[in-house]
């Protein structure tokens, strides 16, 4: 059983993932490059720094031993302790010395600020020939300098240096530096997100603008001029917006002159609008208005138009729930057909599920029809056959429908239905599953106009159980929608 679907449907809403505006992403990119840039800086700068004090601090304890050691030959070579104590006493004020110490030739302490062991010669040779700058790691640099006289080596200056105290200055440095850093990443990005803001405004509009599009809005237009790319994009998606609205207002335009399964099928196919015939297995209905003659001549005309176009609604909505397609209103009549343009497996069956619709529709309306109109009544008739279907007519006007045998002799057993009958033809009887599915009522031999033979016709009496329980719920569903004729 076929159910109502209409032909547009907008678009579902989409769950709105929480995402980073282009204004936080500029922020982060911006604000990332210069935190790296400034990241790089300074660390280039601290190991120049790290690397400029250490070699200052090589040098000046370098020249400090070499002119300690000068003054301590003489000293040392008389063994004159005290005035080597004397020498180092000047070493001990100085925060850069930790230690000092004179060693003779022995490697003996003659002399020094604090308690030092004594240490083999060949050690003290060893330090005095590093000339490489000390570890990055350690605290401290010992140097030994040679105490020469007259090219005699007599002993050893031996200094401790304290590296630490000579580098609180380039800690404070590089402290400023990193606070002075962060403080510019912050307002870098602070910046950067107003930038980010302000360049993204018209990207926002643009995605609030597509969103209306997707959503079938096409009203909302961006009133902005500008001479660069967004500039482009934005005339573009105005023209764009203004072009659906006008494709939208066609097809709602075409829509009413022609069924909306034809309005695609036109909109979708080539530009020369024309849809090629073909033979096709259709069910064709006509109905038609019994007494609208004598009916036409008792009623101004404004009252004839506003009932015809009252009931062809209703015609064309009980069509449209069984996927029934408006060929043609033809006087007070109209003819539909069933399973084109669209192929429908159960045209047939639908096709008679619309007729008995049609039926009780018109009999619910008649208990509220206004006083100025009597009862009204349909007569309809219907056959299912082979018949060509596609763009019929002239090149300047053109028309969709069927044409064939088929679609004559459902329009003569409409001529010969009573009023309220839906009389149908021995071949819709005969279609597969149909026969089991509703209730007929044989109307014998009916010699129809134009016909050499008679033809065997049935007049369709009701739906088998469960489909005429729902033909039940879908005409109260109708008579509760229907304004009522005024």
């Amino acid at each position: 059983m076929a159910s109502y679907r209409p032909r547009y449907q907008p678009t579902p809403a989409v769950s709105e993932v929480q995402v980073l505006t282009l204004a936080h992403k500029m922020a982060f990119a911006i604000g990332g490059m210069v935190a790296l840039i400034l990241g790089v800086t300074w660390l280039l700068i601290s190991s120049a720094l790290q690397t400029l004090l250490s070699e200052h601090a090589m040098s000046y304890g370098r020249h400090l031993a070499v002119l300690t050691a000068g003054s301590a030959s003489e000293p040392l070579l008389a063994e004159d302790r005290l005035q080597l104590s004397v020498l180092l006493a000047a070493f001990k004020d100085d925060p850069f010395i930790i230690s000092a110490g004179i060693y003779d030739r022995y490697g003996r302490v003659l002399a020094s600020t604090a308690p030092l062991p004594a240490l083999p010669m060949s050690q003290l040779d060893e330090l005095s020939r590093a000339d490489a700058l000390p570890d990055t790691h350690s605290s401290t640099l010992i140097l030994a300098e040679p105490i020469r006289f007259q090219e005699v080596k007599a002993g050893y200056l031996l200094l401790t240096l304290n590296r630490e105290v000579l580098e609180k200055p380039l800690q404070r440095s590089l402290r400023k530096i990193g606070i002075l850093s962060v403080l510019m990443i912050t307002l870098a990005m602070i910046a950067a997100y107003l930038l980010g803001r302000r360049l993204a405004q018209p990207i926002d509009r643009l995605a609030l603008a597509t969103r209306a599009l997707r959503e079938g809005r096409f009203d909302l237009l961006i009133n902005e001029r500008r001479d660069d790319e967004i500039g482009t994009i934005i005339g573009t998606l105005n023209d764009m917006a203004q072009n659906l609205q006008k494709r939208l207002q066609t097809e709602k335009t075409l829509t009413r002159f022609v069924s909306s399964a034809v309005a695609n099928r036109l909109l979708q196919g080539d530009s020369s609008g024309v849809i090629e015939g073909q033979h096709v297995i259709a069910t064709v209905v006509f109905v038609d208005m019994v007494g609208f003659t004598s009916l036409s001549e008792k009623l101004p005309a404004q009252r004839v138009s506003q009932l015809l176009n009252y009931y062809f609604g209703v015609v064309n909505r009980a069509a449209k729930l069984y996927q029934g397609n408006v060929d043609k209103y033809i006087g007070d009549g109209a003819m539909l057909v069933f399973g084109a343009p669209q192929p429908d497996s159960e045209h047939c069956f639908h096709a008679l599920c619309f007729a008995e619709l049609l039926m009780q529709l018109i009999e619910r309306m008649n208990h509220r029809r206004p006083d100025w109109l009597p009862p009204i009544a349909f007569r309809l008739g219907m056959h299912t056959g082979d018949m060509i279907a596609g763009s019929m007519g002239s090149d300047d006007r053109m028309q969709y429908t069927v044409v064939g045998d088929s679609v004559n002799l459902a329009a003569r057993l409409c001529s010969v239905a009573k009023g309220g009958h839906s009389i149908i033809s021995e071949e819709v009887l005969s279609q597969p599953d149909i026969r089991s599915r509703i209730a007929v009522e044989p109307q014998g031999n009916v010699q129809l106009k134009g016909k050499s033979i008679e033809t065997f016709c049935y007049r369709l009496h009701a739906l088998h159980s469960p489909f005429q329980q729902l033909i039940d719920r879908q005409v109260q569903h109708l008579i509760d929608q229907l304004p009522v004729l005024p």
